[in-house]
């Protein structure tokens, strides 16, 4: 049985190696954003091939290769930036006790893809009446779907059909002027105002497309070499 002393100890510990793991993280992340404001094409690069290592177990679950994927996964890059490994373990469990309790969860950004509970649910209804292949969920499956790297993904690709179905400036074939019309309703930043949010904003639409179209080269090429690799064979 533990005492007192052995408990603290345990405590401290714990609470040692959570503080260290969140500095780690807070100086990787600074250390990014200064890769950002030097030289974003390196960073895109950089959080391109994040995506695809991500990504990398999820692709049976999705229709990879075509341009809508390759931008939910620049989507699902850039909202990663915005959280912390300690503040996703906080997300979950703010979310999973109402599920236990039978509480209302707390409609926030959650997951990777930091998408709410209220723009999934939309999505999801949008989904099923317009004969998408989803399945209805219950809030505690689609928390769960939205903590994951893969099931944050899928969301993100369904709330990008929406989008673009909804939004006239937001059409296909994907443009600099249609992804920032996305990433702005994505990211709720069509009210955002002041300098500071403007910069910020404009960065993180920069870093959507430029993420997006060195995946989609990637993806492109890839698909182009194992094509000839297939006829050489």
């Amino acid at each position: 049985m533990l005492n007192w002393t052995t408990a603290l100890w345990l405590v401290a510990v714990v609470g040692m190696v959570l503080g260290g793991a969140v500095i780690v993280d807070l100086e990787e992340r600074e250390k990014f954003s200064r890769l950002v404001a030097s030289n974003l094409h390196a960073a895109s690069e950089q959080l391109s091939l994040n995506a695809e290592a991500a990504v990398a177990p999820c692709r049976v679950l999705m229709h990879g290769g075509d341009d809508i994927t390759a931008l939910a996964d620049a989507f699902l890059a850039v909202e990663s930036l915005s959280t912390g490994i300690v503040e996703r373990k906080v997300e979950g469990w703010l979310v999973r006790p109402g599920h236990l309790t039978g509480l209302a969860s707390p409609d926030f950004s959650i997951g990777p893809g930091q998408v709410r509970l209220s723009t999934a649910a939309a999505a999801l209804h949008w989904g099923t009446a317009h004969n998408w292949p989803v399945s209805p969920l219950s809030k505690r499956e689609l928390s769960e779907q939205l903590l994951s790297v893969c099931g944050s993904r899928l969301m993100i690709r369904l709330i990008l059909e929406m989008l673009i179905q909804k939004d006239e400036k937001s059409t296909t074939p994907l443009d600099r002027r249609s992804i920032a019309s996305l990433a702005r309703l994505y990211n709720g930043q069509a009210t955002t105002s002041g300098d500071e949010g403007t910069v910020a904003n404009h960065i993180y639409r920069e870093l959507i497309y430029h993420v997006f179209q060195d995946l989609r080269f990637r993806r492109r090429k890839a698909h182009i070499f194992g094509a000839k690799q297939a006829d050489r064979s």
